[in-house]
């Protein structure tokens, strides 16, 4: 995912969280310049949430957190001082970590333990990693005096808001100035005080006391800090801006593109405004640098390029699936990693895998579950989720996990490119400042979809990110024969491919309907009830130049134990870049060769039996197949029941019987 715009290019690259250097050096400023040093210091706060809306499986053990971190009401994350009476500068990445936040607005804590909140955003540069602000209330500081000169190897002093655990003071030497990463527009002081995770923000004081730079970061390979020249931040103009290039790509796309992103928003503003308005502008960008990887690559993405395996395949996926590129840019369907199934009471059943940065899922809900309130009750649904996507908090040493995110305080509708009706909920989690993000679409036996964390800042990137997956997310509709007829009555549910699907069934058979096909099947043929499953597996169709999502599959089975089946599997006419293997089905297909010539088959341990034709729309003297069809049906019965030869065949001709092909 294009994590766009979260601080500047150089601090991913660096890393923002600083860690510890070793300082050879043991100069120490006056006491009066410590105590005016930490007088102009604050730390940068953010009120702790109070009320955990949250369950877990047991009691969260809260005495193994440090006592200073669970008796502080607020959370400490970075540092700011004065350089004006009423005028702070802090890193522009410690400012950004707060927008959006499920804390409210961050303030300022002095020494005294009073905390004033940020009032108006003054400066703020995300390349150059900076903020300037004021705050609401505060008395007057008394500000530290900055200066633009510096000598290479002077003494300094890194202060800041060490671990979270109150200001100090370090020291160390200036080591070197190196230019900034992107096009070297300036210089970066580099230092060798030390500098630990919260020093963000702070000043780099030289021998006298007076600011010379902003601490940012650490380099991950030395044992040398960064900061920014302060003359920067006190000369810049009262805007936001941000001015960084790096690299974009679509998640399913291999290729990728470089673009730029350089944008301003006009201050000053109080910090709520900011806060809105910086969200919007990375929406905003994440959209435009989509824009611009798909114009790039539009004659390469599917269904254009290497499509013609996808195109010409049917794939199964009970549990979402991705199409992507793989290594030789060619386009399939890739399964997700490490799927781990957990069975619920009722037959109900959660199966829950990664793919592309997220949590993919189905959900097949317990048989007592009502359908009519089943689907507008995204807090239950989770609930249900929550016993398969196993959300841990860590607390200590100990992983407790969450088994309810209580009610969705942000639900709604999404329709995507293929017609697909997602229902969109986001829960928080208070105690990381973080969100569940999870699109779910419905089926008739629960949901399928996808589920992604992201911090408050970027929960408008992870939303617009999932967005992005919905347009490749590969996906099996499955639900027993009544909850079928159930979910077709609600077009607000079901897909728009399904609006002319139907599924019946009465004391003599099950019908199943679609645009390309009919199918009925005899009830006697496998003791078919309401309670059988009825499993379609989708595909891509490309129809004169324009790509559809449409049924390619059909399989009836008994009962959930999938032991006995009716099947029907559409085969588009490959093009000649597929591959072998599905260039020899089809050719097996349109000449009833082996494996499609109505001949039993079984495995070695005569523990399945089956048997298969192949099928097309009638032509005119041919009401069988057609061997000039670009479409072919391969229409089959299976059973792990011990079966005859001539009682395989009999099945198979009552089903081909019953089976219409509509599509040339």
């Amino acid at each position: 995912m294009n994590r766009l715009i979260r601080h500047a290019a150089w601090v991913s690259a660096l890393s923002a969280t600083l860690g510890a250097a070793a300082s050879g050096h043991a100069a120490t400023l006056s006491t009066d310049a410590q105590k005016a040093v930490r007088a102009a210091t604050f730390e940068v706060v953010l009120h702790k949430q109070e009320i955990d809306p949250l369950n877990y499986e047991k009691p969260l053990p809260l005495d193994l957190i440090p006592y200073q971190i669970r008796s502080d009401k607020y959370w400490s994350i970075g540092t700011a001082f004065a350089v004006a009476p009423d005028t702070y500068v802090s890193a522009a990445h410690v400012l950004l970590a707060t927008v959006g936040s499920q804390y409210g607005t961050p303030g300022l804590r002095d020494s005294a333990g009073h905390v004033y909140l940020i009032d108006r955003v003054l400066k703020v540069s995300v390349h150059q990693d900076f903020a300037v602000f004021t705050l609401a209330g505060a008395p007057p500081a008394v500000p530290l005096p900055v200066s633009g000169t510096h000598t290479i190897d002077d003494t300094v002093f890194a202060v800041g808001n060490a671990l979270g655990e109150g200001v100090v003071v370090r020291d160390g030497v200036l080591t070197s100035e190196t230019p900034e990463d992107q096009d070297g527009r300036w210089k970066w002081l580099r230092f060798s005080a030390a500098a630990s995770p919260g020093n963000s923000g702070g000043p780099l004081l030289d021998a006298a006391g007076h600011v010379i730079g902003i601490v940012l970061a650490k380099s991950p390979n030395e044992n040398l800090n960064y900061a920014l020249p302060i003359p920067m931040a006190m000369d810049a103009p009262q805007q936001a801006s941000l001015d960084l290039r790096y690299s974009a790509r679509l998640p399913y796309a291999r290729q990728s593109q470089v673009v730029t992103a350089k944008e301003q928003l006009a201050l000053p503003k109080p910090f709520a405004d900011f806060s809105r308005e910086y969200l919007e502008l990375q929406r905003k960008i994440a959209q435009r640098d989509r824009a611009q990887v798909e114009a790039a690559l539009a004659s390469q993405l599917f269904p254009h390029g290497r499509s013609g395996k996808l195109l010409a395949t049917v794939y199964s996926a009970p549990v979402p699936t991705f199409v992507q590129q793989d290594s030789e840019d060619i386009w399939d369907d890739v399964a997700p990693d490490k799927v781990e199934t957990q069975e619920l009471p009722g037959r109900g059943l959660i199966a829950v895998g990664g793919s592309l940065g997220v949590q993919v899922f189905r959900l097949r809900r317990p048989q007592q579950t009502n359908d009519a309130t089943f689907y507008k009750d995204p807090g239950a649904f989770m609930d249900l989720l929550l016993k398969g996507m196993k959300l841990p908090r860590i607390v200590g040493n100990e992983a407790i996990r969450i088994t309810s995110l209580g009610h969705a305080p942000q639900l709604r509708t999404f329709e995507d490119k293929q017609g697909r009706r997602w229902q969109i909920s986001t829960w928080p989690l208070g105690y990381t400042d973080s969100y569940v993000v999870c699109y779910a679409l419905p089926t008739p036996e629960g949901y399928v979809g996808m589920a992604g964390l992201a911090p408050s800042p970027e929960l408008a990137v992870m939303d617009t990110y999932l967005s992005e997956l919905t347009e490749n997310l590969y996906v099996s509709y499955s639900g027993t024969l009544s909850q079928w007829t159930a979910f077709l009555s609600h077009p607000e549910l079901r897909p728009r491919s399904f609006d002319k699907f139907a599924v019946t069934f009465d004391d003599a058979q099950v019908g199943v309907r679609s645009a390309r096909v009919t199918l009925q099947v005899p009830r006697d043929l496998a003791g078919f009830s309401a309670a059988s499953e009825l499993t379609v597996d989708m595909t891509y169709i490309l129809e004169n130049g324009k790509l559809s999502w449409d049924i390619g599959a059909l399989y009836l089975y008994k009962d959930l134990d999938e032991h006995t089946y009716a099947g029907l599997r559409r085969q588009a006419k490959p093009t000649d870049e597929t591959a072998h293997e599905q260039l020899d089905t089809w050719e097996q297909m349109r000449t009833h060769g082996p494996g499609f010539n109505r001949l039993a088959g079984h495995d070695s341990d005569f523990k399945n039996y089956w048997i298969h034709d192949s099928l097309s729309a009638p032509a005119a003297g041919n009401p069988g197949l057609d061997p000039a069809a670009a479409v072919l049906y391969d229409v089959y019965y299976s059973t792990t029941a011990n079966s005859y030869p001539q009682d395989l065949e009999e099945a198979e001709r009552r089903l081909i019987h019953g089976t219409h092909i509509l599509e040339r």
